[in-house]
This record gives structure tokens, C-alpha cells and sequence, in this order.
């Protein structure tokens, strides 16, 4: 009898410091961390809970700035779970070490403060290694923005960095793109992997890629972008000659009503330095109601002396519907590069479905692709 009343003792202490015991007050009864989150959530007995490190009061409505106690709990712990609401974070941002791990629960949000600057992130992660996110959610400053220029404020930041996971993400309204993947000092990310995220009503991009070597994304939307261009849904588009896109993979992309394309292909800027390769390869597309479903171009007036960028960028099994402009724009003035299209089909604004021949004679349109270009299209 009295072992058992130890255990209860014991039990009900451990509940009051992981605040889970529904008494009254700011405690969070709904999620009880043995139990209620997803299999997938990274969750291990040893993972920190952030509830355990916010002030007696808290709230949980996002109405006040916890980002120093977030970030010390980001800089002492290896894997830290955000609690069952919404958190309110500053400009200042969250940065994310090496060799760690954050947890979301079914209702974390991290939710961006109203801002004043041009360029600002809610995560990032720079010149790191081994971060895994899962389910982060995260809600951007987009429609309580205190000024009207820049175009940089990011959900998620990742630059120069290395074996990062993203899970099950939920971006919205962000002031600028909703992830950002690039460079730190002239290194590219390498070895980055998308699933399952979501991404939409961006002001900018709902993801954007400046320079990545290694990059899969799988089972993506990215909708909705709108604001300042150049709106696209996914959007490649190196800032200088150090930059790369190359061992890019997509899989089961959807992109919906972006105000540019759904997915977006601009090389120009990777001329001005040595020979550059490129590699990008896109499965199972489907865009709804994008200016333009798919958009690619390098132009040689970037070209500085006989560098050349090569390579091959492939299409395969898309459906491109109800286009507010042109289902494709291809203009590469590079010959070596090449664009392969496989089985693709297309849906016009009648609701005409173009597909085998019907969709190649479409596509092969000089409205539709230079004719300079180097491309094949196949059923």
C-alpha cells in the first residue's frame, strides 16, 4: 500500500513539472507527453520540454515575446519540444545549432511579432549540421507588417548548411518566402530533405532556392504567393556564379493560384565565374491556376568571358490546369543545357485536356519554348 502510494506521489509530481496536470492556472492539460503526439515526432526520453522553462504566468496566446528563454533552451538542449500553443517570437529570430532536434505539438505555433525590417527569419539555421525539425509551425508578420519594403522576412532560414531534415511543416504568411535554402560565405546547403510541409500565402516564395547541392523535397504545396514577385510557388534562382542547383530532386509537388509560376527555373546568374553543372529533377507535378505552372530561363547576357552552365533539368508525369497565363515559358539560350518533358499533360481555362501528341504539339509552341532552346518533350 505504501509503495503504491509513493507512485502516486511520484506521478503527480512528475505531471505538475511537465504541467500537465489540468489544474487551473496556465498548465497545459491537453497533451500528455507519453502518449497524444504523433509516432513521428522525434520525441525520446530524453527531449526537453520548453514548458518547463516559461514563467510561472505564461500565456498561451501569443501575446508575449518568450524568444530569449526559447533561445536559451535552443542553446543548452540537443532536443527541445515546443508546448501545445502558440508562442510569440521577435525579429531577433530563433537560431538553430548543430546536432539538434525540435518537436512540435499538435498546436505550437511560432508566431512572428509585428516588424519593421527588410530581412529577418523565424528559424535559422547558418552554417550548421544535423538539425531535424518536425511539425514546426510557424505563422509570419505578413498582414501586421510595420512598413511596406524588403521582401526577406523567412520562416524558415537555412544557409550554408548541412543534413537538415524538415517534417510536416505549416508556413504561412510570411513577410518574405516561406523556407529560404542558400549559402553561408560562398558554402551552399548540402544534403536537405522537405516532406509532407506545407507552404502558402507567402508574401514572396512559398520556397525558394539560392544555392543547394543536395536537395530532395517530397509531397509539398506551395500556393498562393502573392505580394512581390517573383511569386512562384517553388523558385530556383542562384544569386551569383558561387551559387549551385545541382542533385535536385522533387517528388509529388503541388502548387496552386501563385500569382508567378509554380515552379520556377531562373540560371542566368550562375554566369560571371567558372563552368557550372546543373542538375534538377521534378516528378509528378500538379499546378492549379498559376500564371504559369512551369518556368525556366538562362539568358547569355550574364555571360562574362566562355563559361558555360550545363545540364539537365526533367519533367516528368505533370498536370498543369487552368493557367492564368501560359501553362509553360521555356527560354534557355544555353545550349547546354537541356529540358526534357515526359508526359505531360495540360488542361486549358475551357477545361480541354491536352495530352500524347496533343500536349506535345501544344507545348512545342514558340509561345511556349524558344525555339533556341535544347529540349525534348515525350510521351
Amino acid at each position: 500500500m505504501l509503495l503504491k502510494q509513493i507512485s502516486i506521489i511520484v506521478s503527480l509530481a512528475l505531471l505538475q513539472a511537465t504541467g500537465l496536470t489540468g489544474k487551473k492556472g496556465n498548465q497545459s492539460p491537453e497533451i500528455n507527453p507519453e502518449t497524444s503526439h504523433p509516432a513521428n515526432n522525434g520525441i525520446t526520453a530524453n527531449s526537453h520540454y520548453i514548458l518547463k522553462d516559461l514563467p510561472p504566468n505564461y500565456v498561451k496566446d501569443a501575446s508575449v515575446d518568450y524568444t530569449s528563454i526559447i533561445q536559451a533552451a535552443l542553446n543548452k538542449y540537443n532536443h527541445v519540444v515546443f508546448p501545445a500553443f502558440p508562442l510569440l517570437i521577435n525579429d531577433s529570430g530563433l537560431n538553430i545549432g548543430s546536432n539538434k532536434a525540435l518537436s512540435f505539438l499538435p498546436g505550437s505555433e511560432l508566431r512572428m511579432m509585428p516588424s519593421i525590417k527588410k530581412n529577418f527569419y523565424i528559424l535559422r539555421m547558418r552554417g550548421v549540421s544535423n538539425v531535424t525539425l518536425y511539425n514546426p509551425v510557424l505563422k509570419g508578420d505578413r498582414y501586421q507588417h510595420l512598413d511596406n519594403v524588403g521582401e526577406w522576412g523567412m520562416g524558415i532560414s537555412i544557409l550554408g548548411s548541412s543534413n537538415i531534415k524538415v517534417f510536416n511543416a505549416h508556413i504561412t504568411e510570411c513577410w518574405g518566402d516561406g523556407i529560404y535554402i542558400g549559402d553561408n560565405n560562398g558554402i551552399p546547403s548540402k544534403n536537405i530533405q522537405i516532406s509532407n510541409s506545407y507552404v502558402s500565402r507567402n508574401r514572396r516564395d512559398g520556397i525558394s532556392v539560392v544555392s543547394v547541392d543536395g536537395l530532395k523535397m517530397e509531397n509539398i504545396y506551395a500556393g498562393y504567393s502573392n505580394g512581390t514577385k517573383p511569386l512562384a510557388g517553388i523558385n530556383f534562382e542562384p544569386n551569383n556564379s558561387k551559387d549551385e542547383l545541382k542533385n535536385i530532386s522533387l517528388n509529388k509537388i503541388n502548387t496552386e493560384a501563385n500569382l508567378g509560376a509554380g515552379i520556377q527555373i531562373s540560371m542566368s546568374n550562375l554566369y560571371g565565374g567558372s563552368n557550372k553543372i546543373i542538375g534538377i529533377n521534378i516528378s509528378n507535378h500538379t499546378d492549379k491556376g498559376s500564371e504559369r505552372s512551369f518556368y525556366s530561363s538562362i539568358y547569355l547576357k550574364k555571360q562574362v568571358d566562355d563559361e558555360r552552365v550545363s545540364g539537365n533539368i526533367q519533367v516528368n508525369n505533370a498536370h498543369w490546369i487552368n493557367n492564368t497565363f501560359r501553362p509553360m515559358v521555356a527560354d534557355l539560350n544555353e545550349e547546354n543545357i537541356q529540358l526534357l518533358l515526359n508526359n505531360i499533360q495540360i488542361t486549358d481555362k475551357d477545361g480541354k485536356l491536352y495530352k500524347g501528341e496533343a500536349a506535345k504539339k501544344f507545348l512545342s509552341s514558340k509561345y511556349y519554348i524558344n525555339p533556341l532552346s535544347n529540349y525534348k518533350i515525350s510521351n
